[in-house]
């Protein structure tokens, strides 16, 4: 059987530290007879990323260094597949490590070639810690099927940060939305899910498999509840700015006022009985699940408004 080829990426800013330890976890399960490679995006990072990567790679030839001076996940994720030669790129977050018995399957999937892309599972790894507010299951992929298998988005899309795609897709379909997700310290999403959508009108093919698992980080950041709140108003954004039709700022007033009418008549008077009735709720439950919805409409009229200001501009 003929040796795949792919190039593992990994696009990163400012998490040395952790970055070593996902660098590690792939290096420690790849047979070195492979034809592969590990390429490293730096977007711009002020920690000594840049110094770690290339003493990693004076004994390790496969590792090789980038630098993408346009900052945002999605311009990263674009200069790797302009950088790479091989026909799959597998897009692994900096934050993650992969779990044994990931390379052997992921081998497995591209010599079977049943895909045009296909991802994973991704678990919780409280490399920082975790409250005891934030739930258990916060932090884990959701599980789109049980068994190996082609998606189309109906349950869920594939997380970026354990994501396989034939180069030969991201060129033809310009590849990532640089409009959308993350940059720098900048919160954002949409930019795989609009990346997947767009394979599926192409007419490709998606596969997930429950068996190819990361264990992800839950950042410092994450552990806040504010950023929380912060990450619902960014959904809202990207949902209405994903939206097929646009509902424009009338309709995004109206949820609004809907949420907040929620709030008050339902959602906060039943987070109250469970601050008294339910043993490990805590006041932080209580204002995510109050207001989360209220941040979400907030992010979509944000959206919505700025939209239509343009436009009038125009």
């Amino acid at each position: 059987m003929i040796n795949p080829e792919f190039t593992i990426v990994i696009c990163t800013f400012n998490r040395a530290p952790i970055l070593a330890i996902c660098i590690s976890s792939i290096l420690d399960q790849l047979d070195k007879s492979l034809p592969f490679e590990i390429l490293v995006i730096d977007n711009n990072s002020t920690d000594n990323t840049s110094s770690l990567v290339l003493n990693l790679a004076k004994t390790n030839p496969t590792l090789r260094l980038v630098k993408e001076q346009k900052q945002g996940l999605s311009y990263a994720r674009n200069r790797a597949y302009q950088e790479t030669k091989t026909p799959w790129l597998v897009y692994i977050d900096d934050d993650a490590k992969l779990n044994e018995g990931y390379c052997n399957q992921l081998i497995k999937l591209i010599q079977e070639d049943k895909f045009d892309c296909f991802g994973g599972l991704y678990t919780a790894w409280y490399f920082y810690g975790k409250p005891s507010w934030l739930p258990d299951e916060f932090g884990n992929k959701k599980l789109l099927r049980s068994d190996i298998g082609y998606i189309d988005g109906s349950k869920g899309w594939l997380s970026g940060g354990n994501f396989a795609i034939k180069k030969s897709i991201l060129e033809k379909i310009g590849g990532f939305n640089p409009e959308l997700g993350m940059s720098g310290l900048k919160t954002g999403y949409g930019e795989e899910d609009y990346l997947q959508k767009t394979i599926i009108n192409y007419g490709y093919k998606i596969g997930f498999d429950p068996n190819l698992i990361i264990e992800h980080a839950v950042m410092p950041h994450k552990l806040k509840l504010w950023w929380h709140l912060k990450s619902s108003f960014a959904r809202g954004k990207v949902k209405e700015k994903m939206r097929c039709e646009k509902k424009g700022v009338r309709y995004s007033a109206i949820k609004l006022t809907q949420n907040l009418l929620g709030l008050f008549i339902k959602r906060l008077p039943i987070a109250i009985w469970f601050i008294f009735r339910k043993k490990e709720y805590y006041w932080q439950n209580l204002v995510l699940d109050s207001l989360n919805p209220v941040f979400v409409s907030l992010g979509a009229l944000h959206h919505a408004t700025r939209l239509k200001i343009e436009n009038h501009i125009q």
